[in-house]
């Protein structure tokens, strides 16, 4: 079976709240053709490593959504018949000071 790498395009909005929760979204797909990959994605807290936050992304278009806290993060995406990525991530919400 011929593998590809999958190319992930992480971005996140941020939204303030009591609990520092914050939205993750993105986009897999997979290369070299850039086209949307089915995956599983699992952030892991690092400091709790029971704590895991899973999203799967849509079929149709590869994007994915999954609201975390902030925190030092493993993500893991799997997609079938692909390489597996891995790296960590810290989610920080950040505010803007106008002064």
């Amino acid at each position: 079976m011929y593998r590809f790498f999958i190319s992930i395009i992480f971005y996140s909005v941020l939204t303030i709240s009591s609990f520092s929760q914050n939205t993750i979204s993105g986009n897999v797909e997979s290369v070299p053709e850039k086209i949307p990959a089915y995956a599983r994605l699992t952030f892991t807290d690092i400091a709790d490593t029971l704590q895991k936050h899973i999203a799967y992304t849509d079929s149709l278009n590869g994007n994915y959504s999954l609201i975390v806290p902030n925190g030092m993060y493993k993500r893991k995406v799997e997609v079938q018949g692909h390489f597996l990525y891995l790296d960590e991530i810290t989610i920080m919400l950040k505010l803007e000071s106008y002064f």
